[in-house]
């Protein structure tokens, strides 16, 4: 199977979108990313913008960081976390389950 430069550029876009989503949404600088894995704050900046890609242990620990898959963080999931017992289920499957999730939370909330 070939790679594209056009879906590598994409991919790379996901996981910059995705890492600063992350970021944002723990009210977290891009320094204090950077500090945590011991990277100056343009090198992680970089991740961010597409303009680098991290290695397979800036990755594992961005997904600890963030405590989400790397999957997630690469784009090849759209769940965060998936829990152990459900890491054999395909991606048809996991959208059943999560809306099937929601469903028991919502009517959860109208009790």
């Amino acid at each position: 199977m070939n790679i594209t430069n056009a879906e590598t550029d994409i991919k790379t876009n996901i996981m910059g979108e995705r890492l600063k989503k992350l970021r944002t949404e723990q009210k977290l600088l891009q320094r204090d990313i950077a500090r945590a894995l011991n990277l100056s704050k343009s090198a992680y900046g970089f991740y961010e913008q597409g303009k680098r890609t991290p290695n397979a242990i800036t990755l594992k620990q961005l997904s600890e960081i963030f405590d989400v898959s790397v999957d997630y963080i690469l784009g090849l999931s759209d769940f965060k976390n998936v829990p152990l017992e459900f890491t054999n289920l395909d991606e048809k499957n996991l959208i059943l389950l999560k809306s099937f999730a929601n469903v028991l939370q919502e009517n959860q909330k109208l009790k």
